[in-house]
């Protein structure tokens, strides 16, 4: 429509406890009028439609995921709840087709105990079948001219597999947004919380801030466990700070790492290489 517009985070909006307790869209109004009018509101980056139609793919996997996890629960709960346990081949481990053919042969005392139990079954296995086809539809994204060098880049960091590599492509988008190491961790949700007080001497850090994408950050600390394993610098570097502090801490580290050598990989479009520890 012609309309100069930006979008904000609605976080990021100043306002006061009255304007908080007394809220309707006349006061609402006012107070974004009054913030730009100020330059009090920063515009956070809104992505090409393409770009936001090939994360909703993505994410749309993440969601798939959510709900396996949700139906192998609730079929474990049934187990636990009538006493049935797991052969001892089938503990710890990953819910294979032989599992699967196990907990649908196993016999109930009655037919509705069956029946429920194969309900919960039928929607785990359609949940499966869906995320099937969704990894099947991010493989063939991923070899599109847009992400294939890019996706090839990212592929050659330990750790860093292609639903990763296509998750931190979609989520980021452009990695030139980042001024500097610093603003991508915390974008990411990689620095901790600050509250201070007076002078220097009473600054405190807190966790791991709120403020986050919930999409990458999770999935790069389980990326860094692996890279902990396979880099070289990253396994000396992991064993220096587990030393000092808890591996839950160490990790995060390690992971603020593996985010400098992501950035590198996109900024510069070359393959990461592996320091070689002599």
């Amino acid at each position: 429509m012609g309309i100069d517009c930006i979008v904000v985070h609605p976080t990021d909006v100043p306002t006061t406890d009255k304007k908080k307790r007394n809220k309707n869209n006349k006061v609402d109004c006012r107070k974004l009028a009054k913030s730009l009018s100020n330059g009090d509101l920063k515009a956070i980056y809104v992505p090409h439609r393409d770009d936001l139609e090939n994360r909703s793919l993505i994410r749309s996997r993440k969601n798939l995921v959510k709900q396996q996890t949700r139906f192998k629960n609730r079929i474990k709960a049934m187990l636990t709840q009538y006493g049935i346990m797991l052969p001892e081949h089938f503990r710890n481990r990953r819910w294979s087709g032989k599992f699967i053919n196990w907990i649908e042969h196993i016999e109930m005392n009655q037919p509705a105990g069956k029946t429920a139990l194969q309900i919960e079954l039928d929607e785990l296995k359609r949940y499966r079948t869906k995320t099937t086809y969704v990894n099947r539809e991010i493989r063939k994204l991923a070899k599109t001219d847009y992400y294939k060098e890019r996706v090839n880049n990212l592929l050659s960091i330990p750790g860093i597999g292609i639903i990763t590599a296509m998750t931190l492509l979609t989520e980021i988008v452009d990695i030139k947004r980042f001024e500097n190491s610093d603003k991508f961790a915390a974008y990411i949700g990689l620095i901790a919380g600050e509250q201070s007080c007076g002078d220097e001497d009473n600054i405190t850090h807190t966790r791991l801030t709120s403020r986050c994408n919930k999409y990458l950050r999770s999935m790069l600390i389980e990326s860094a466990w692996v890279a902990a394993r396979k880099d070289p610098a990253l396994i000396l570097y992991y064993s220096k700070v587990v030393r000092h502090m808890k591996p839950q801490k160490a990790i995060i580290r390690v992971t603020r790492k593996l985010l400098n050598r992501i950035r590198f990989v996109l900024i510069n479009n070359t393959k990461y290489v592996p320091a070689i520890i002599q």
